[in-house]
C-alpha cells in the first residue's frame, strides 16, 4: 500500500485483515513523503496491542498511522528493513 506526498494524511493507512498471522506474509507500506518503506510481518502485528489492530468490532478493518509516535516506536525496526523478506 502506498501513500503520496500530496495525500491529506500521507502517513495513515487503512486496510482489511483477518488478524490471523501467517508465516512469510508481510505488509509493505510506502510513505512517499519520506521515501520510506515499512515491511511488517503479520506475526508481529498480531502480537501487538493497540486499538487499531485488536478491536474486534471493526470487522477486519485496521489502520496504522506512522505519524503517531506510538506507531513509529512500535514498528521502528521494520522501517526500510528489506532483510525481513530474506528470512
Amino acid at each position: 500500500k502506498g501513500s503520496t506526498d500530496k495525500a491529506k494524511s500521507p502517513y495513515f493507512f487503512a486496510f482489511k485483515w483477518n488478524k490471523k498471522p501467517r508465516q512469510n506474509y508481510v505488509f509493505v507500506f510506502y510513505v512517499q513523503k519520506e521515501n520510506s518503506f515499512w515491511i511488517i510481518p503479520t506475526e508481529y502485528m498480531a502480537g501487538k496491542d493497540g486499538k487499531e489492530i485488536s478491536d474486534p468490532d471493526k470487522n477486519g478493518y485496521c489502520s496504522i498511522d506512522f505519524s503517531m509516535p506510538k506507531h513509529r516506536e512500535m514498528y521502528k525496526d521494520f522501517k526500510d528493513n528489506w532483510e525481513i523478506l530474506r528470512q
